[in-house]
């Protein structure tokens, strides 16, 4: 019989999120999978590359934002969120129509929606915010 309370795992904060993310990445590969099977039959294989390529995207940015500076995104906080307010703007005349409501802006040919883009902002903009009281 195994005895679990002599095993004991040692992870830093870091290595927890990276095996945390790793593993959501994993689980999301394999729902996407089995779900492009029809009678047996694997159908999607380009939407199953698809996916992988951005989850691959996803982590170079993870890394690479992970290196940056935080305080850089401090000083900054009232820039980016102006620069979205520009965006969320723009999604009025240049917005693309899509399941019908205009929220998406298509950039070399890519479509994002910018009020995801806010979230982010308006977290930076609070945390400069509540960090002079």
């Amino acid at each position: 019989m195994i005895n679990f309370n002599n095993i004991k795992i040692k992870l830093s904060g870091i290595k927890t999120i990276i095996l945390c993310l790793l593993f959501l990445n994993l689980l999301s590969i394999s729902c996407i999978f089995s779900s492009l099977h029809q009678g047996g039959e694997f159908i999607g294989k380009s939407l199953l590359i698809k996916q992988i390529i951005w989850i691959s995207i996803s982590w170079i940015f993870l890394i690479f934002f992970s290196l940056v500076n935080y305080r850089i995104y401090y000083n900054f906080s009232y820039i980016i969120y102006f620069a979205n307010i520009m965006l969320l703007l723009g999604v009025l005349t240049f917005g693309k129509t899509m399941m019908g409501a205009q929220r998406w802006i298509s950039f070399l040919g890519f479509t994002f929606q910018p009020s995801e883009l806010s979230k982010v902002a308006i977290i930076i903009l609070l945390a400069h915010i509540f960090s002079l009281k």
